[in-house]
């Protein structure tokens, strides 16, 4: 018989007896009462009041105008809908003039709105543009105002 060399002892894939490793460390298992979780309840509700006061300001101070461009019409008066509808081979520049009843202090967003529309839809996703998200290579809204 041959004596075992040490290509033949193999290391044990066995994790040390830690314990760490063994998972006996010792944890904190707090005894949830009454007399403790309401106070702790309460006194994280009145913290976060001031938060919910400045979230209620600043969405008051959010100004907004609301155009409907359903019924868009271009530099011929006809609608864009119709021309949508048709399939005409031109492309339909829609033209809406608008005033706003007051001046909007700071940046002003433009935001458009889409009805029975998901933005992970399948088409939409394919047809995702983000250098024109990013403006890369087009010119921004600052430049065209």
């Amino acid at each position: 018989m041959s004596t075992p060399t040490s290509e033949d002892v193999q290391k044990s894939k066995k994790p040390s007896n830690s314990a760490f490793k063994q998972q006996r460390l010792k944890a904190w298992q707090p005894i949830l009462t009454a007399g403790t979780v309401l106070p702790m309840f309460f006194g994280i509700g009145i913290a976060f009041i001031p938060i919910g006061i400045g979230l209620l300001i600043s969405s008051n101070n959010v100004q907004e105008y609301v155009l409907d461009y359903t019924h868009c019409t271009n530099e011929n008066g006809i609608e864009c809908s119709k021309i949508i509808e048709e399939k005409q081979p031109n492309k339909c520049n829609c033209i809406l003039n608008f005033t706003l009843t007051e001046p909007f202090k700071g940046d002003v967003f433009m935001y458009y709105g889409l009805s029975n529309f998901y933005q992970n839809h399948r088409r939409y996703v394919k047809s995702r543009d983000d250098s024109q998200l990013l403006e890369i290579g087009r010119a921004s809204c600052r430049e065209r105002v």
